[in-house]
């Protein structure tokens, strides 16, 4: 069984934080593809190639900029609840990536993984298939 791990993360999100995020994943999870997402800035460079690991721009995703034109920004006064532009960069990474892992031989399981959490330990194989069980 797979696991497709997801996150995304936008400008300035790979200094602050990401770039810990997927250097862990790579440190501790040993079964798991990490598919990253990144918008409104460039595919970070500074991490050597891993199978493991596949990047995608959500620009490129069908109707993440389309659905972004049109999506409120969390009304007045501002409350980041109602920030469907904010929270749409996850939505379409599960979506896409959901899309993208059922034309595979093993679909797997999806798991997301905020960009902004690291890793600290390896993670057991065994522990993840009981949370996801067939």
């Amino acid at each position: 069984m797979t696991f497709h791990v997801v996150t995304s993360f936008g400008p300035g999100g790979w200094d602050l934080y990401a770039r810990r995020m997927v250097s862990t994943f790579l440190e501790h999870w040993k079964d798991g593809i990490l598919t990253v997402y990144y918008h409104d800035c460039e595919r970070p460079t500074d991490l050597p190639p891993d199978p493991r690991l596949r990047w995608y721009s959500l620009h490129d995703v069908v109707g993440f900029d389309a659905f972004r034109e049109k999506a409120p920004r969390g009304g007045e006064p501002y409350n980041f609840r109602f920030d469907a532009w904010k929270f749409s960069a996850k939505v379409f990474a599960l979506w896409d990536t959901s899309r993208r892992s059922l034309k595979m031989k093993d679909p797997g399981r999806l798991v997301w993984l905020d960009a902004d959490t690291f890793t600290t330990k390896p993670v057991d194989t065994a522990w993840l298939k009981a949370l996801c069980p067939d």
